[in-house]
């Protein structure tokens, strides 16, 4: 065997090597901050909107109760996420394994609709929800700058509600879920991404964070 041969024949068995060391060096912890946009959560507790009032009126009183109210508009705040996602080969596929700290608000207004001719007559609700999700990725493209992803999140949400009126707190917990359809990830150590999908995080999802 010649030197020429030789030299090919180390440079080949050297390759497994090297693009095992260059994979290894790629950054497996993540941290960022998103906001989401669409979420599910107050179609899915279905708890302390003033709609569900509705829903619980069985009586002629309650009715009269309900039907006398003018309702507005549930209105929501983004999804504010904190997350980190650990990374992972296996089965020469790319992996994630996370965790999701979510935290959104809503409130809501009711007007008597005998206002006009009284003083007083729009009162107010405000509500807080916590959601703790554990996430799994998996990465179709994995590239350092570039990482396209699908993933399924599933986990626990306690809500908070309060009238404006009412100094008494109500509190509920259920279970919750989010599923990632797509997701697109640019940067290395400092990257941006954003994710198309559905659940208790939003359909958009947008943000930004650090790779170690």
């Amino acid at each position: 065997m010649n030197t020429k041969t030789l030299l090919l024949t180390s440079l080949w068995l050297a390759l497994p090597i090297v693009s095992r060391a260059q994979q290894e060096e790629l950054p497996r912890h993540e941290i960022s901050f998103d906001l989401g946009w669409g979420t599910l959560n107050g179609d899915y507790l279905e708890i302390g909107c003033f709609d569900n009032e509705k829903k619980k009126a069985t009586t002629p009183l309650e009715q009269y109760r309900v039907l006398k109210y003018d309702l507005g508009k549930v209105k929501q705040t983004p999804s504010f996420d904190l997350q980190y996602h650990y990374h992972f080969r296996l089965w020469n596929s790319q992996f994630a394994l996370g965790a999701t700290l979510a935290l959104q608000g809503e409130s809501q207004k009711r007007k008597d609709r005998d206002y006009v001719n009284r003083p007083g007559g729009i009162d107010s609700r405000s509500g807080t929800y916590l959601n703790m999700l554990f996430s799994f990725r998996y990465y179709p493209l994995y590239r350092p700058k570039v990482k396209i992803y699908t993933g399924v999140s599933v986990g626990h949400s306690h809500y908070w509600d309060q009238d404006i009126d009412d100094a008494s707190i109500r509190s509920h917990s259920c279970s919750v879920y989010h599923v990632t359809l797509f997701g697109i990830s640019l940067g290395k150590k400092l990257f941006c991404f954003g994710e198309f999908g559905f659940g208790h995080l939003g359909v958009l999802r947008a943000g930004a964070g650090v790779r170690f």
